[in-house]
This record gives structure tokens, sequence and C-alpha cells, in this order.
């Protein structure tokens, strides 16, 4: 029976574009488990319709098949129907209540609609059926963490990591802990997983990983690997860089390339699009850190290290702002592709009760701002949007010069304001990403960001109404 399902799998592979449940064998003594299989076998292969149609020609064979249900509930939260796929989870625990797998599974959903509490206690009880459960610890670990509770997340997922020293998730989500907990010592060697996570994309430079020693005589390529808020972060390194010797080589996005002109220690600077001169090693940027032993007490605090290009036109010349307004930018989103922005971005029409403050006038800096972000503004008297002018971050600097505050949530907005050292307010969810620390109203990256944290999960309104006070007291001191 193996041998022949291990037939079918390689047919499957070879014959993309034929329905898998036809290559099921009709005299199999256990059609119900090759359908299993098969739909195993297109769910990795990415063909999610191909393996629901497996996984329910499992269920019409065998009714009460728990293995097959728990699989199809997999696919449909691939697909993006959590609801769907809790059923099918809760389904199959009906059938078979000691199924760690379908516990486990169930938790994702509860996970995927930020339900922590409820994710921890499903996988807590497929840990209890299975204690090496790896993955089960591994999600326990996020569970935790995404309360708050990062002392038992860290726990957890040094829990995984010793079930499966092979699975690169755990180490990685554990150096994010550490590194909001500021123990860099430790976090900074463990980030160096994110290159084997699935999804994760090589970076694809052949030369050889710069060790952090001297390279006189050589040619270092420094490139950009993630966001563009990670890319302002984290090119402040490069005078570092420049003093182990040889000449420094940094790509970077287009939108980044005029403001990163701007950076001392780059001998050449060039884009994605562009042609790279020959090179001897390559580092990608957020390696920097643990490549220098760099730890939050040996960071490099001289900012600013971007600034103006003084080619940029001064934006507020032809704006008619009255004398002694505050000139407040606004952002309110980050990237909608990160992982974490349904819980780091804000709906602009929480903003709305900053319009009744006398003596301020907003200014957008969140590019391409939607019709419906717009609405949130219709009542505020002294707002003024260049959203369209974006593109180029050497526009947002030339316009956050001109500020006297900048206020957005963790996006590259708030690290450019960070990075000229303007000032600047970020607002963070109750748990932040790992740069802005676990608590306190100060942050070690940038001397001239101040945080407002919510004091509990999705609180933002909270947030809002510190802002709202600390401008009150802004506009008396100014």
């Amino acid at each position: 029976m193996n041998e022949a399902i291990g037939h079918f799998m390689q047919a499957l592979r070879s014959i993309p574009d034929r329905n898998p449940t036809t290559l099921i064998p009709p005299g199999s003594d256990q059609p119900q488990l090759t359908a299993n299989l098969m739909g195993i076998a297109c769910h990795q292969l990415g063909r999610l319709a191909d393996a629901l149609v497996c996984y329910q020609q499992a269920l019409t064979l065998k009714p009460h098949y728990s293995s097959a249900l728990s699989n199809r509930g997999l696919a449909l939260m691939a697909l993006g129907d959590p609801e769907a796929a809790r059923a099918a989870f809760q389904h199959a625990l009906q059938l078979q209540p000691d199924f760690p797998e379908a516990h486990a599974n169930l938790g994702t959903t509860f996970q995927e609609q930020d339900r922590y509490a409820e994710a921890e206690g499903c996988f807590r009880t497929a840990i209890k059926l299975d204690p090496h459960f790896a993955r089960a610890w591994y999600n326990l670990g996020l569970a935790l963490q995404a309360q708050g509770h990062y002392t038992e997340a860290l726990q957890s997922l040094r829990q995984a990591r010793g079930l499966d020293p092979t699975d690169p998730d755990a180490p990685l989500a554990e150096s994010l802990i550490l590194l909001l907990l500021g123990e860099d010592a430790a976090g900074w060697p463990l980030h160096e997983w994110r290159w084997q996570v699935e999804g994760v994309h090589p970076h694809g430079h052949p030369q050889p990983l710069w060790d952090g020693g001297d390279f006189s005589g050589k040619t270092l390529l420094l490139h950009c690997e993630q966001g563009f808020g990670d890319s302002i972060q984290f090119i402040r390194f490069v005078p570092w860089v420049k003093r182990k010797g040889g000449t420094v080589v940094v790509q970077c996005p287009p939108a980044l390339y005029t403001l990163f002109l701007t950076m001392p220690g780059i001998d050449h600077l060039v884009t994605t699009a562009g042609t790279l001169p020959p090179c001897d090693l390559q580092a990608p940027l957020m390696s920097l850190p643990h490549l220098l032993g760099m730890t939050r007490a040996t960071l490099p605090r001289s900012t600013p290290y971007l600034k103006m290009d003084a080619r940029c036109p001064p934006f507020f010349q032809q704006q008619s702002i009255p004398p002694f307004h505050l000139k407040v930018g606004l952002s309110w989103r980050g990237n909608p592709k990160h992982k974490n922005d349904r819980n780091r971005s804000i709906d602009p029409h929480r903003f709305s009760r900053l319009w009744t403050l006398e003596g301020c006038t907003f200014i957008g800096l969140q590019k391409h701002p939607s019709a419906s972000d717009l609405a949130a503004f219709a009542g505020c008297h002294r707002w003024i949007d260049p959203g369209s002018r974006l593109d180029d971050f050497a526009v947002t600097a030339a316009i956050i010069a001109q500020l006297d505050l900048v206020i957005a949530v963790d996006s590259a907005v708030i690290h450019l304001a960070g990075a000229m050292n303007h000032p600047a307010w970020v607002l963070l969810p109750k748990v932040p990403d790992w740069r802005w620390g676990a608590e306190g109203d100060d942050c070690p990256w940038y001397p001239s960001v101040r945080p407002f944290r919510q004091p509990r999960i999705g609180d933002w309104d909270a947030v809002i109404d510190q802002v709202f006070l600390q401008l009150i007291k802004k506009k008396k001191g100014a």
C-alpha cells in the first residue's frame, strides 16, 4: 500500500493539471487513507482546492475520519476561512477528543483572530495529550507572547527548540522576545535563524557573509532585506562598518536612494534595479548588530544620521498656516503586508478628538491615503494632505524637517523621524514590536522618539487620550 501511495504522489507531481482524486486506485484496500494522503500532497504543492476535493472524498468514504477533517480545516485556514476551519477542527474533536493535532489546529484559528487566551487553552490541551508536540509548544509561546507573558513564552519556545532543533521558527520567535527585553547578546545570534524560515526569501547575493572583521582592500556589499523602516533603522551602522576598512557598497530600494545619499560612510550607493560593482563580501543590514557585537549598552546613539536633502524645496512656502500654530505630522498605518499590521495600525477616525484642539495644523505623512482614510479628516479645519507626493523618502524627510512634531504608529515614518532626531511620538500596541522595548517612555534606538503605549490590548482610545493631553501641554509651552 505504501509503495502504491508513493507512485500516486509521483503521478500527482508529474500531472499538475489533473484532478488528484482520479489517481486513487479503484481496488485500494483503504481508499479513504489514500484520498487523505493525496490531499496532504496537494496542500504541500499549494493546490488547496484540489486538497479540499481529496479530503471530501476521504470523508465521503469514511464520514467519521477525524484526520481528514483536521486536514480539511488546515486547507480552509490556508484559504482564509478561519470560521469554516474552526468548525472542521471542532467536528474532528467531537469524533476524537484525544486528538492533539486537532486541538493545536483549533488553537491557530483563535490565534488568527487575536483570541489568544482561547488559543493558549487549545495548545495546553494538545501538550497535555502529547508532551513532545514541538509545534504546540511553539504556538503556545506565540500565544503567551501576544498576551505579554514574556517569561513563560520564552520557556515554551525553548521547549519547542529542544524537541525540534531543526525548526527555525522557535529560535527566531525567541530572538524577538529577547530583543524586546533588551537581551541583545542572546537575541541577535538567534535572529540569524530568519533566513531558514519558510516565506523569508533568500537575498540572492552569492558573496561570502562578512564575519564582522577587518576587510581592508576588499569591497563589502550591505543590502536591505526587509521593510523601509528596518532599512532606515539599520543604515546607522554604516560608519561603524566603514571603520573596519575597505570599500562599502549599499544597495537599497529606489524610494530610499536620495535619502541614503545623506548617510556618511557609503562609498557607492545603488538601487535594487541598478548594477552592482564587483563585491568580495556581503552582509544584510539587519545582521550588522550581530556581526559588530552591538548590544543595547553599546548601541550607536549618534543622531541625526539621516537628514533632509538640501535640494528639496521648503514644503510650507505655499501654505497659509497661522503664526504660532503647531505643525503636527500624522501617520496612522504601516505596511499592510506586515503580519502584525492589524495590531499596530490605527483607523484615522480615532484621531477625531484631536481636531478640537486650537492652534494645531495637521499634516498627513501617509503615502497615498485611501478615500476612507481621508474622510476621517473631514471635520479637521487645519489639515494638509501631501500624500500624493510621498513616493520618495527624501520628500518625506523634507516635510518632517519643517514640522514641530511627528505622531505616527510603528512605521517607516517614525523611523525616519527618529533617524533625523526630530521630535516624534510613536503610538504602540500593548505588545509592541521588539525595537520599542516592553515598557518605558523612551526609546534606546531613537532619543527623540517618545512611546505612547496601550494600557490594555486593543485600547487605542486610551493612547489618543494621552496624546490629546500632551498636545495641550506642548501647545501651552510653544
